[in-house]
């Protein structure tokens, strides 16, 4: 099941890859949502101040109960308000199955506070998929603080 899991967070990477140049200064960002092992949605970030890779994932779903689906994420979601609403709340208001973080977000409004609410919610988190792959890809931009 590794193997899978790694397959899906290795989509969301190439994902994340599409949202250059144009998501700076928002770091880029994809998502891999499945339902029995099968892709169902895909996103990356969108322009600075547009929406954020798991939400166009999201939307992108037709008739699939998000509760019995998996979603894949490159950087842990936003849990703060910016120039959109936090991408916790709508993984929250879905009530997925389970949530694969590739790596926790080093933004000082972040860092953490998701994972921690999302396993407050009872859904099961993954942290550290791909975490290296993705940390090579991504670390540059990345904002630690504000």
């Amino acid at each position: 099941m590794i193997e899978i899991n790694e397959s899906f967070m290795r989509m969301a990477l190439h994902e994340s890859m599409k949202a250059l140049p144009m998501c700076l200064p928002n770091p880029p960002v994809g998502a891999v949502i499945t339902h029995n092992n099968n892709v169902v949605g895909k996103g990356f970030t969108q322009r600075y101040g547009g929406k954020h890779a798991e939400v166009i994932a999201i939307e992108n779903i037709l008739k699939v109960p998000l509760n019995e689906c998996e979603i894949y994420i490159t950087l842990e979601p936003c849990s703060f308000y910016g120039k959109t609403p936090p991408c916790v709340e709508k993984i929250i208001e879905h009530d997925f199955r389970k949530v694969f973080i590739g790596i926790i977000d080093p933004h000082s409004k972040n860092n953490g506070k998701s994972v921690s609410m999302l396993r407050a919610k009872g859904i099961d988190v993954n942290v550290g998929l791909l975490k290296d792959e993705i940390e090579k890809f991504i670390e540059k931009y990345l904002w630690s603080e504000e």
